[in-house]
């Protein structure tokens, strides 16, 4: 850096211990007064224990941080949660300010929640809670009054139509990041 040059601030990339990138941002939100990005998406997905909704950050194991590097980087370093600044050997690079403006528009709220697409008349779908639960079913149709959705359904042998709540239905292809909007 040429000593003339003002320093600026920009955005940079920094990785972060494993599930801890809130807690991150948090903190240098809190204790140094720097603004962060560190987007997250929530969605729904099926395990042993019934539908558990997942929060997760969309990158994984990395922050954006908006700071004058040379002055913060030491200060970053030593907060909670953080691992290393994204850099090239010696260099450490920094964002397009474009990258970052065209993400925050979808992000405004701290999580952006995700929800399942509505499944689509001949689709099939995972019966997730209920007395039917893990069953898979054919859709026929959504029912707005009730929102509930019927569902064909082979059980004992016999196909049967049953109207189940939204809620209780599971795309098994569906993977949240693909369905950012």
């Amino acid at each position: 850096m040429d000593m003339a040059e003002e320093p600026q601030e920009q955005w940079y990339c920094f990785t972060t211990q494993p599930k801890r990138e809130h807690i991150a941002a948090a903190n240098l939100k809190a204790r140094a007064g720097l603004v962060t990005f560190c987007p997250r998406i929530a969605y729904r997905k099926k395990t042993r224990r019934g539908v558990v909704r997942f929060v997760e950050p969309l990158f994984p194991g990395y922050l954006f941080v908006y700071c004058e590097i040379h002055q913060h980087l030491r200060h970053i370093l030593a907060m909670q949660g953080i691992r290393h600044v994204v850099k090239y050997g010696e260099r450490i690079p920094s964002l397009t300010p474009a990258f970052i403006e065209e993400l925050q528009p979808c992000f405004s709220e701290e999580i952006k929640e995700i929800p399942d697409p509505d499944p689509q008349p001949g689709e099939s779908v995972l019966l997730a809670e209920g007395p039917f639960a893990e069953l898979h079913a054919i859709v026929q149709t959504y029912v707005p009054a009730t929102d509930r959705i019927r569902v064909l359904l082979d059980f004992l042998g016999r196909e049967v139509s049953i109207d189940v709540p939204k809620a209780q239905i599971l795309r098994p292809d569906f993977e949240p990041k693909k369905h950012l909007s």
